[in-house]
């Protein structure tokens, strides 16, 4: 919810990313990744803040198929 979630319907603005939150998004992300330099990368662009590195972050999200994931496990 807090990355992918409307902030109209949450009430607010996510900041999972920026603040370097464990969330099952993460876990997942890493779960995925093929071999250790991709799990470094994801690491690496997780603890930034910065614009760029969220965006980058959502997207990595996003092509992993993670909002599908997350669907499910919160429809259960």
């Amino acid at each position: 919810m807090d990355c992918f979630g409307e902030n109209t319907k949450t009430g607010k603005i996510g900041t999972d990313i920026e603040e370097v939150k464990c969330t099952l998004l993460f876990v997942k992300a890493e779960e995925a990744c093929k071999s250790d330099e991709e799990r470094i990368n994801l690491g690496d662009t997780y603890k930034s803040a910065e614009s760029s590195k969220v965006d980058k972050m959502k997207q990595s999200y996003t092509d992993l198929g993670l909002p599908q994931i997350y669907a499910a496990f919160d429809e259960e």
